[in-house]
């Protein structure tokens, strides 16, 4: 199974060599030229593609007083409360993102600069990724493939890893528990020198998640009703990370960040398996490693970087009920060189190159695939700080296994207006080639299609962006109208057979507005705040004029908090309208408001701590996000975070 991965890797050592030598000679060209090189400041990948060549894009950051005690927050309900993204929650037993309409598999989740969705389904579960996993996170609406590649077509989210030198030595432990037998706890440490900046992190999670529920399925004109606790549900998680950062001589810079993830759960049955009296007995076991480096060095008017990712992934199902098993594992290794220019006081350039291995093996496909992945880019950032003018330009050439060379492009504008207000716009291409999923799957009742071609697309946006700060207050105000335009859309269909299998449909429509406000004040003793999100959106299958099936036509969230003395309270509610299950647009899923209230105190001294109270699903709504998947009512945790400095 590894030769051709050994094979590929000595072509990569030679790729990097050159890689190396590339970077050294400029490097020793910059230093005969001056004998100062520029000190780096500690931004990463994704910081610096943000920043100085992403002119005209939505980008949300949820603050520090918002996310509060992350340590027992997942990502799926900072998403869920604190942006316009929508969530499909396949019960308790996993849940993933949905940008602007375009699906989870369009919707890429970046760590420290590296792509974590699946090789094989190109899905992330962003229900097993907890937020004490990430120092910084960001969210950008639109399609980015001139940047950031394949997927990149609704969105893009960043979680990131920062640096903290010349900090004393701080660790924490938290330990929560709640209804349905839920248990969390969350360790780390945290310390750095002048040149050596090191974290360890550890999360553990387990439930027996036996909450009851009602629910109704609708066979043949006969509807049956399900009112009991959901049985075979029960989840145990477990994951460790470390990160490490390095100062070099001459300026030097070095990462490593390691992840390991253990994830075992039961699956959940449906409403409709339980309304037809099937067994529940199926389980899921996932394991994923996650490694990933990089060097950087300084330049006289800028920097070079050489980056390397491993990614490992595997998974067991089983369901002993109808002896069916099946075993998938996947490989990727990540590669990226590339250069940033400051050729002058406005202008900037950036250019790399980028190739990437993948290699999946399941019982569900007929042997192992692998494909290469080989891409050159390039980025232009052009600033003028009197006129407030911001530009950036950006290109992408990639190739995927046998399929064409396909360019990716974008250009983007900010320009201020007035103090504090902006205009922005943007457009360019995007694309996303098939999952080895769509490509190569095999089964009794669904098969794959090898003779998918990659999808591409055409997306621009405009609004405004105000900003000001009076006194102790601060307002961010944005407004944005887009429209993404997709083609050779790659979707799932039964055929008249009742065989599920996967084609290019010949386009999709997505357009709408996102609005999102921000107000933060403070005051003695104590801070409070409220942020607003809210999405209209129409998504078009222009062929038969029907909506896209789980795309809800709109959504609003809003979340409010005031802290007083230590004392911190905060409420966060979300409301999604209906939206449809299938292309047929023949069932309606109904809509639902949600509500989240928390309470933390803080006691602060030799050993400082935050005690917490949380209602989820205040209100008990009975609702679901995907059809047939029962959520849980009201529940309830407490838990308390000690911390040593």
């Amino acid at each position: 199974m590894y030769n051709i991965l050994f094979e590929k890797m000595n072509y990569l050592k030679r790729l990097l060599i050159g890689g190396f030598a590339m970077s050294l000679a400029v490097v020793k060209l910059q230093a005969q030229a001056s004998d100062t090189l520029i000190v780096l400041t500690e931004i990463n990948i994704t910081e610096n593609r943000l920043s100085n060549f992403n002119a005209g894009s939505t980008v949300y950051q949820p603050s520090k007083d918002l996310l509060g005690e992350k340590s027992t927050l997942g990502l799926n309900e900072v998403l869920e409360f604190l942006s316009p993204m929508n969530i499909d929650a396949y019960g308790t037993g996993s849940a993933s993102i949905n940008a602007r309409g375009a699906g989870s598999n369009r919707t890429p989740i970046l760590w420290n600069g590296f792509n974590l969705q699946s090789i094989a389904n190109g899905a992330t579960d962003i229900s097993t990724l907890p937020m004490i996993f990430a120092d910084d996170i960001k969210m950008e609406m639109g399609g980015n493939s001139a940047l950031f590649g394949s997927g990149a077509v609704g969105g893009v989210i960043y979680l990131d890893n920062k640096a903290n030198y010349n900090t004393d030595k701080n660790s924490f432990i938290t330990i929560s528990g709640g209804s349905f037998e839920r248990f969390n706890g969350a360790s780390g440490i945290q310390f750095g020198t002048k040149n050596y900046s090191g974290a360890i992190r550890t999360f553990f999670s387990q439930a027996d998640n036996d909450f009851p529920f009602t629910g109704e399925y609708t066979s043949g004109g006969t509807t049956t009703t399900v009112d009991q606790n959901l049985p075979n549900a029960n989840m145990h998680q477990f994951g460790v990370m470390s990160n490490n950062h390095f100062r070099l001589k001459n300026g030097q810079n070095i990462s490593v960040h390691l992840w390991y993830q253990d994830v075992d759960k039961q699956i959940a049955p449906t409403v409709r398996d339980l309304a037809r009296g099937n067994t529940s007995d199926a389980e899921q076991r996932d394991k994923a490693f996650r490694g990933a480096a990089e060097w950087k060095a300084p330049l006289k008017n800028g920097l070079v970087s050489v980056r390397t990712g491993l990614f490992s992934t595997k998974t067991h199902y089983e369901k002993p009920s109808t002896s069916s098993h099946t075993n998938t594992t996947g490989l990727a290794s990540v590669n990226e060189a590339e250069m940033d220019l400051n050729l002058t006081n406005w202008l900037k350039w950036n250019l790399g190159v980028n190739y990437t291995y993948e290699e999946t093996e399941s019982s569900s496909y007929e042997g192992a695939n692998n494909r290469n992945r080989y891409a050159v880019f390039t980025s232009f950032g052009i600033s003028n700080a009197s006129s407030g003018t911001f530009v950036s330009i950006n290109g992408r050439g990639e190739k995927a296994g046998d399929s064409d060379f396909t360019v990716t492009e974008n250009i983007g504008v900010t320009q201020q207006i007035i103090s504090g207000l902006s205009a922005k716009a943007k457009a360019g291409t995007s694309y996303r080639i098939p999952t080895f999923n769509d490509l190569y799957w095999f089964s009794a009742t669904s098969i794959g299609n090898p003779d998918l071609q990659a999808e591409t697309g055409f997306n621009y946006e405009a609004g405004l962006h105000y900003q000001k700060t009076f006194a102790s207050t601060k307002l961010q105000l944005q407004a944005t109208w887009y429209n993404n335009s997709l083609e050779k859309w790659i979707s799932w269909g039964q055929r008249e057979d009742g065989i599920w299998t996967v084609f290019n449909q010949d386009k999709a429509e997505i357009k709408g507005i996102e609005v999102q406000a921000d107000l933060t004040t403070d005051f003695k003793k104590g801070s409070a705040g409220i942020n607003i999100n809210y999405t209209n959106q129409d998504a078009i299958d222009p062929d038969t004029d029907n909506e896209l099936a789980y795309v809800p036509k709109s959504k609003a969230n809003a979340a409010v908090y005031a802290e007083y003395s230590n004392i911190r309270l905060m409420y966060a509610h979300s409301f999604v309208n209906e939206r449809y299950t299938t292309a047929s647009n023949s069932t309606q899923m109904p809509k639902y408001d949600l509500g989240n209230l928390s309470l933390e105190k803080q006691f602060e001294g030799k050993i400082d701590a935050i005690l917490s109270v949380k209602v989820n699903n205040i209100w008990d709504t009975n609702y679901e996000t995907r059809q047939y998947y029962p959520m849980p009512g009201r529940n309830f945790m407490i838990g308390l975070q000690i911390s040593l400095n």
